[in-house]
Formats: C-alpha cells, sequence, structure tokens
C-alpha cells in the first residue's frame, strides 16, 4: 500500500502491497468505488492530539471512522518479520483470559493550561520492558515493536488497566466538590464518561466509571433535598448538573448500573434516616464481602484487601451490618480507608448506629475527624441519623464539636434540621450556636425553618444565639418561620425580642413572606403583634399584591378590613388600585394565579377591571392567557371590555386563540368579542391560533364565520401560516373550509413556496396547488425548497412534476442555485433526478465555473466532475473553470481541476493561462497557486 500525503492536506492510497494488520480478522469492508485505473482512494486525515480529539474521533459514526495506516522505509524483509510477529501478538492477544495485570501510570504532557492535565501519556512498564527486549533482537525499532503490540492487545481489551485516570480525574474535582463548584466537577465527570464510553461497558474501567457519576449524582441529588428543605433557591448548577448526569449514565449498561444502584443503598438509606431502614433486612453485598463476612474457605487476606465499584472495603460493610467476628483482622491500615465519597468505616458505623463497631474502629486508630468529599465528619452521620449514644461517645473521644461540612453546617445544624432532640440535648453544652454556614445561617435559622425550638426553654436561645441574624440573603430566623407558616415559632421568636420589621435584601419583612406564602395564623399573629401594613418591598410590591401572589382570600379581606394604607393615601381601606413598579395590580396577580376568590373579593372592594400593567394587558388579558376561565367569566360578568388592546392591539380573544385555550375563546365569542380584530401584524385570532397549531380553537372560529382569507401584514392567509408551520391538519381543515390554494401574500407567493414540511406540501399539491409559480423574484417552490435545503420538499416537488429547469429573475435554475450558494447535497438530488448539469448563465459560464470560485466548493466541483460536467468549457470570455479557479486563488480547487486533466495551457479572449491570471497578484494565495501551475 502506497501512502502519501498531498499538499492540501489528504492521504493519497494506491493499491500497492499491504504488510501488517491481522488478516485473520474479519473485517467490514465497503464496496468498491468504480475508479479508473491509477485512479487514487482519498481519505481524509485528521491529527489526533490528545485524549479530547479521540473521544471525539470514537463517536463518530462507525462509517466516518478511518483506518490507521502507517509508512514504512524498512526493508522488505524486516517488514515481512514484523508481519509475523504481528499475527504472534493477535493470537497472543486472543488467548489471554484477563488484561494484562499492573495498571497503567498516567505522565502529564501539559500543564500550560486550567484543562492542561487531560493531556497525558500512558505508560506501562510491563509493555515497556517487553518492547525494548523485542527491539534488542533487531526485529525493528522500538516504534515498531509497539505498533505491533498495541493494536492487538488493545482490540483484544487486554492491555493493562487505566483506572489512573479515574483517580486523576478525582484529584482535579476534588476542590471543586468541596468548595460546592457542582459545574466545574461535573464537566470533568463527563469528560471522564466520553472517554469511558470508547471502552466496552462492561470493562473494568467503564463500570469504575459509572460507578463514579452514580456516587456523584447521588450527591447532587441530596444536595438539590437539602436545599429545597432549606428553602434555598436551588442553583441552576445543581439543576444542570442533575440533568446531565442522569443523560450521561442513560448510556450507562443497564446491569451495571441496576447492579451499582442496590450497593449505593447503604449510604443512600443511612442518609434518608431512621424512618428509611424500617423493613431493610440487609445491605447489597459484593460477593468478596459475603465471604469476608462468613468466613468461607475461600476467605484470605487478598479478599480483605479488596474493594467494591465504590472503593469500599469488607470492613465498610461490617460497620454497616454490624458484625463483630472480623474485629481481630483489622488494622490501622483499613480503619480509614475512604470509599468513592470520601467515607471511612467509621462514618457508616455512625450513620448506621453500630456503637461497639464504633468503639472498636477507634480503639484501632480511625480518625475521627475524617472528612468526605463533602466535609462530613462521622459525627455529622451521627447527628443526621439520630444516634445519641454514638455522639455521646464521639464528644467523649475529644472529636471538634463545630466540625463544619462542605455546606458550612455544624453536626449540631444537622440535628436540628432533623429534630433529633436527644441528639441536641447531647451536642448543645459542647457546640457554638452562633456559627453561621455557607448560607450564613445559625442554629437557629434551622430551627425556624423545622418549626421546632430546642431546647424548649427560650432562655437558653437569648443567652446563646443571635436572634436578628441575617443569612446572605438578609433573612432573620423570623422571616423563615413566618415564610414557612410556623405560627408557634413565629410567637416565640417574637417573645424573646426578634424584629418583626426586619428587612430582607428585598425588602420583604416577615409579614410578607407570610401572606406571600399563605400563611392566614402566622399573618395573623403578626397584624396583632402591630407588623407594618404599610410596608413595601423594594419592587414596590404591597402586602395585598403579595397575598394575591399567595392566593388565601381570608389574608386579603384581614388586611383590607385593618384599613391598611399602602399607596400613601389618607382614607380608609386598602387601595385595591395600588400598583407594582411595573403597574401590575392585585388584581391582576389573582387573574394570573387563578385566584378566583381573592379576585371576586378585590372586585366587590372596587378594584378597577379595566387597569392595564405595563404592556397594557387588562386583568382579563391575563385571566385569558392563563386559561382561568372563572376570572374569565367574572371579569365579563362584571362588565369588562372584552375588546381592550394590550401594546401589541391583541384583543383578550387573540391571548385566548395563541395559548391555546378553548373554553375562554368560545366564552368570549359568546359575549360578542369580534373574531375579525388584528393585532399590530394585522393577525387575526385565526393566524394566531393557526401558528400555534391549535386545531380545535381554529374550527371554533372557522365555525363562528372567520374570514379564512385574511391577509396579515405581509399578505400571508391563514393557509400560508398552516403551510410554513406544518400544521398539516388545520391546513386540511382550510382547504376543506374553501381556503385559495393558490393564494398570493404581498411577496407573490403561494402556500406552496411556504411549506414546512412534504406532507403539506402533498396536501397542497393534491388540491390543485400550482408546483412552479412564482413569486416576486420569480423563485418557483423547487427554488425556494432548495435555498432553505429542505431535501424532502424537493423530493414531493419533483416527483409530482415540477419543473427543475424553470429559471428566476436572475436567470437561475434551481441547479443553478444550488451550485452557487455551495448546497452540496441539493445539486446531488437534482442531478440524479436529472436536471440539466450543462446549463449555462447568460455569461456562458457553466456550473463547474460556478464552483471553481472558492475552495468551499470543492466537494461540488468534483460531485460535477464525476457527473460529466466538461472540464474545459468555455465561457463568453474564453475562461475555462481552471481560469477561474485560479483567478479566485481556489488552491485546492486549481489541484482538483488539475488532478482530472484540466487544461494548465489553456488561453482565453486574452490569450491569458491560468497561471498568467493567478500570477497577476503576487501575494498569499494567488502567488502559491502561480507556482502550483508552473
Amino acid at each position: 500500500m502506497k501512502v502519501e500525503e498531498s499538499m492540501y492536506g489528504e492521504l493519497a492510497i494506491k493499491s500497492h502491497r499491504v504488510i501488517g494488520g491481522d488478516s485473520s480478522r474479519e473485517v467490514e469492508r465497503r464496496p468498491e468505488v468504480a475508479r479508473k485505473p491509477g485512479e487514487y482512494i482519498r481519505f481524509t486525515s485528521s491529527e489526533i492530539i490528545d485524549l479530547d480529539d479521540f473521544v471525539k474521533f470514537a463517536e463518530m459514526p462507525r462509517e466516518e471512522q478511518c483506518p490507521v495506516v502507517t509508512e514504512s522505509h524498512s526493508t522488505l524483509k524486516s517488514l515481512y518479520a514484523l508481519e509475523i510477529f504481528s499475527a504472534f501478538m493477535w493470537a497472543v492477544a486472543k488467548t489471554l483470559d484477563k488484561p494484562i495485570e499492573q495498571y497503567a501510570e498516567i505522565l502529564p504532557c501539559a500543564a500550560s493550561s486550567n484543562d492542561g492535565w487531560r493531556s497525558f501519556t500512558l505508560r506501562s512498564s510491563r509493555l515497556l520492558n517487553m518492547a525494548r527486549e523485542i527491539e534488542s533482537t533487531g526485529l525493528g525499532s522500538l516504534e515498531d515493536v509497539y505498533l505491533s503490540i498495541i493494536p492487538p492487545l488493545s482490540a483484544q481489551q487486554k492491555l493493562p488497566q487505566v483506572q489512573a485516570i479515574i483517580e486523576l480525574v478525582r484529584e482535579h474535582t476534588k476542590q471543586h466538590e468541596e468548595q460546592q463548584q457542582w459545574k466545574d466537577a461535573t464537566e470533568k465527570y463527563q469528560w471522564l464518561w466520553q472517554l469511558a464510553k470508547t471502552f466496552p461497558l462492561t470493562s473494568m474501567f467503564a463500570i469504575k466509571a459509572t460507578a463514579v457519576l452514580v456516587e456523584y449524582l447521588g450527591r447532587v441529588m441530596m444536595a438539590v433535598e437539602f436545599a429545597k428543605t432549606q428553602r434555598h433557591s436551588v442553583d441552576q448548577a445543581l439543576r444542570y448538573c442533575e440533568y446531565h448526569l442522569k443523560k450521561e449514565l442513560d448510556s450507562a449498561d443497564r446491569k451495571t448500573i441496576s447492579r451499582l444502584e442496590q450497593e449505593y443503598e447503604l449510604y443512600e438509606l443511612g442518609r434518608k434516616g431512621p424512618s428509611m431502614l424500617k423493613g431493610q433486612s440487609s445491605v447489597a453485598e459484593a460477593e468478596f464481602h459475603r465471604q469476608y463476612r462468613d468466613r468461607s474457605e475461600n476467605c484470605g487476606k487478598e479478599t480483605k484487601d479488596r474493594k467494591d465499584e465504590f472503593e469500599r472495603t469488607a470492613l465498610h460493610y461490617n460497620a454497616v451490618l454490624g458484625h463483630h467476628h472480623p474485629f481481630a483482622e483489622a488494622n490501622d491500615g483499613h480503619v480509614n480507608v475512604a470509599d468513592l465519597s470520601g467515607w471511612t468505616p467509621l462514618h457508616y458505623a455512625c450513620l448506621w448506629g453500630n456503637v461497639d463497631m464504633v468503639q472498636f474502629l477507634v480503639g484501632k486508630n480511625a480518625a475521627i475527624e475524617a472528612r468526605s468529599r463533602d466535609g462530613e465528619a462521622p459525627l455529622h452521620c451521627a447527628a443526621v441519623n439520630q444516634e445519641p449514644s454514638v455522639v455521646s461517645f464521639l464528644v467523649g473521644a475529644g472529636v471538634t464539636v463545630d466540625i463544619m461540612d462542605a455546606w458550612g453546617s455544624t453536626p449540631l445544624q444537622w440535628a436540628i434540621h432533623r429534630g433529633h432532640e436527644d441528639v441536641i440535648e447531647r451536642l448543645w453544652p459542647h457546640a457554638n450556636k452562633r456559627l453561621r454556614d455557607r448560607r450564613g445561617r445559625t442554629a437557629l435559622h434551622y430551627a425556624a425553618n423545622a418549626g421546632r425550638l430546642y431546647p424548649t426553654n427560650l432562655s437558653d436561645w437569648k443567652n446563646s444565639a443571635d436572634i436578628d441574624a441575617k443569612d446572605a440573603r438578609g433573612w432573620t430566623p423570623l422571616h423563615l418561620a413566618a415564610a414557612s407558616g410556623h405560627e408557634g415559632i413565629v410567637r416565640q421568636l417574637t417573645d424573646i425580642g426578634a424584629d418583626i420589621e426586619a428587612r430582607e435584601n428585598q425588602g420583604q419583612t416577615p409579614i410578607y413572606l407570610a401572606t406571600k406564602n399563605g400563611h392566614e395564623a402566622a399573618t395573623k399573629l403578626l397584624v396583632e403583634l402591630g407588623a407594618n401594613l404599610a410596608v413595601r418591598a423594594c419592587s414596590g410590591t404591597t402586602l395585598l399584591y403579595s397575598t394575591a401572589e399567595g392566593g388565601n382570600a381570608a389574608i386579603a379581606e384581614l388586611l383590607i378590613d385593618k384599613g391598611v394604607k399602602i399607596d400613601g393615601n389618607h382614607g380608609k381601606g386598602a387601595n385595591t388600585e395600588a400598583k407594582n413598579c411595573v403597574t401590575t395590580t392585585p388584581l391582576h396577580v389573582a387573574a394570573e394565579g387563578g385566584h378566583e376568590a381573592i379576585a371576586r373579593l378585590l372586585i366587590t372592594k372596587g378594584a378597577n377591571i379595566e387597569a392595564q400593567d405595563r404592556a397594557k394587558q387588562t386583568p382579563l388579558h391575563v385571566a385569558a392567557e392563563g386559561g382561568h376561565e372563572a376570572i374569565a367569566r367574572l371579569l365579563i360578568t362584571k362588565g369588562v371590555n372584552i375588546e381592550a388592546e394590550n401594546y401589541v392591539y391583541a384583543t383578550p380573544l387573540h391571548v385566548a386563540a395563541k395559548g391555546g385555550h378553548e373554553a375562554i375563546a368560545r366564552l368570549l365569542i359568546t359575549k360578542g368579542a369580534n373574531i375579525e380584530a388584528e393585532d399590530r401584524d394585522k393577525k387575526t385570532p385565526l393566524h394566531l391560533a393557526v401558528s400555534r397549531g391549535h386545531e380545535a380553537i381554529a374550527r371554533l372560529l372557522i365555525t363562528k364565520g372567520a374570514d379564512i382569507g385574511a391577509g396579515n401584514c405581509k399578505g400571508s392567509t391563514p393557509l400560508h401560516t398552516a403551510a410554513s408551520y406544518a400544521r398539516v391538519s388545520i391546513a386540511k381543515m382550510l382547504i376543506e373550509s374553501g381556503a385559495v390554494i393558490d393564494a398570493k401574500d404581498h411577496f407573490d407567493r403561494a402556500p406552496l413556496h411556504d411549506a414546512g414540511c412534504e406532507l403539506v406540501a402533498m396536501l397542497l399539491i393534491e388540491n390543485g396547488a400550482d408546483r412552479d409559480a412564482k413569486g416576486y423574484r420569480g423563485e418557483t417552490p423547487l427554488h425556494r425548497a432548495v435555498e432553505e435545503e429542505c431535501e424532502h420538499l424537493v423530493r414531493v416537488l419533483i416527483a409530482n412534476g415540477a419543473n427543475m429547469e424553470l429559471e428566476n429573475d436572475e436567470n437561475m435554475t434551481p441547479l443553478q442555485t444550488a451550485v452557487q450558494e455551495g448546497k452540496h447535497e441539493m445539486a446531488e438530488q437534482l442531478i440524479k433526478a436529472g436536471a440539466n448539469h450543462q446549463v449555462r448563465d447568460k455569461g456562458g459560464e457553466t456550473l463547474l465555473h460556478m464552483a471553481a470560485q472558492d475552495d468551499c466548493s470543492n466537494q461540488m466541483a468534483r460531485l460535477l466532475i464525476q457527473h460529466g460536467a466538461e472540464i474545459d468549457a468555455r465561457d463568453n470570455k474564453g475562461q475555462t473553470p481552471l481560469h477561474t479557479a485560479a483567478t479566485m486563488g481556489s488552491e485546492i480547487t486549481v489541484n482538483l481541476l488539475v488532478e482530472f486533466g484540466a487544461d494548465k495551457e489553456a488561453r482565453d479572449n486574452s490569450g491569458w493561462t491560468p497561471r498568467d491570471r493567478a500570477g497577476c497578484n503576487r501575494t498569499g494565495k494567488l502567488l502559491e497557486v502561480a507556482i502550483q501551475l508552473d
């Protein structure tokens, strides 16, 4: 096999002599492409720089992957010797029953950037020594030997394990995890998974990578759950991570996932608390762990040292199960071994409350403050799972009581969060109650959010906690209690002096949050305690606004009855028209949320039903948009203007039609709404219903007499719209209702010009649409389909007799349009369908002249030549395509034309050769082309 690289980056391969390559293997071969004698087959080459590029290459469709070939200058005798050795290595690789022992080492290649760690070399000293010994025999160079060893071992999955890559990734994600930089860690794990997928999914490397992702996903999901229970807004980064990790694991081996999920339970169940453990008779174990537990005959030291996919040893499992018999075999080296989560056996023993095991492990020098990858210490585990005896033992052993995890949470805060009073009692005397977590929350914040103040003696809290401490959002414990509706905690906090007018970062007070979340009892209590009812948040919203958001009509009535003044007026009663900074009234908010009782109350109290927000939407617009029929009916009953227009001149019927709310649309029409109303773009409700695909509403409007020929600002009828949005069933309904099949818009285009899919096109053609109708530029539907690269639409039009030779106003056929715009697939489809590919424009230029104008059309030029294009055709100036390519500096195209025999000495009407045309500008690409044509 002769391999040469051309000057423009392609491998030219000519049949010659093939050496090496395991001739005994079955190789998938493609059908031979007919070619002239001596013609080269061309493969596009791509240099693989590092593993990122390798992953991208491995993910390419099989048919796009290229074989790896090498060129050797060794003697033929040496090549045959290497072929024999290569065949021997293929036989050896097939007979090995497991991969070569000894893990591969990682040697960094670069570290100049944040992602430099991804560039590395894998080295196996065993393979290296073997290769050097073979090299010493004179068989070939070290490179030659490696090329005979690596491919067969790789193909048979017998190369040394590459688990070191996993450890490398985990080393670089550890800091991200400790700092809760979720997205950064996830992206690195995604990179690992993409690499793992280049191995068989049942290989040890892929299984271990799967376990790493399962473990990290578990921690991400727990972080999401914790954020929700703490009333934190869940970071978008967390949601991103959860979504993408689940998506990656969708491609994992199902059996592996099922087994790993079972093994993960001893961590997950324990974290969820005692209630989850009831009825759990056993924990999923790996076989070697059962051997260790049962002391079977096959159990030896290597069994004790082995780990499962989550890197748990037998001692981890025994810490969970509380088995005492293996204690004697435990040693200092085993007690502090961490699994993938960073948990030691002591973490598990504390989580599952096995006191004897805890005492034994501590006696064996287990690290009582060992930290997991999330920063959790054994004391956190005991506090989370209500293990007071374990807590007492650890405190007595001198553990740091205020140790913090990655959230900044202390064991006391976790115990308060879980409501474990006996654990709180043991930690309280030793813990600092003023410590703050990463979100700025103290122990009192945790208690207020949980709805439990323990110790119940309020003086204990008053003397040891900051009552009005603010977290990162500016929330005090009283804000949390009010937002959660914990009336008792609200009373207790105010009894010890909590500020009821404290404002968080958005200017919201505790009563504002109570009304916003619909907590009537907490609101009443704060009203009784004298909370300011005229308060406004930073956005300008009032208590009545927040109450409308919460949807509690009783609170709204209470506020109005209390005579709140929220607009600064000096009258009695709440100002029901008070607007926030975006001019939305409480009635708008109630209508948007579908809170009928509040809407009815506000209207009864005199709310303006015609009030407009900044978008000039009335409450009826908002109710129609949200599909709240009861509120819409209430407003109509009260006499609201059903023809009110918003800032785009859309009426409530427009809004209902666009949103697909048939019941409201029917109600509005019944009450006399104008079905021909036009918005700013002159679209009727029918246009909007059609564009959104709401067939029922479109049918309703047509039944009620809507104009099916109405044109919008571009002159498009509903049928144009249906065709453009590929609404087949609606288009059929419009045609059956009498829509003009070839109606022209302001650009003289018929619905067939706008067809968005082949089904719509077929429907229009079957109903008599003109296949060759011309638009304002003289373009036919076929021109448009080519311009939009709609392959299926082109096929339908051609199959139904569209004229492929019609020209537009620029005298271009659809094929000329495809070539000029470089649309290779369209051109090929038209040529195969019989389009005239010898066509010329007014200047006498052929399609090949057009394709020769730039290198981007190199594929197009090849296509035209393969279909018989005249390579030396001359235009009106006597120039050939080679003249054109040389003039434009199209280096690759010049080479292509010359390769196919273009005349380099052809002279145009001015007597110039292609080289003369290129040489008239002696700089840049034109100079290079001129040199090539010499």
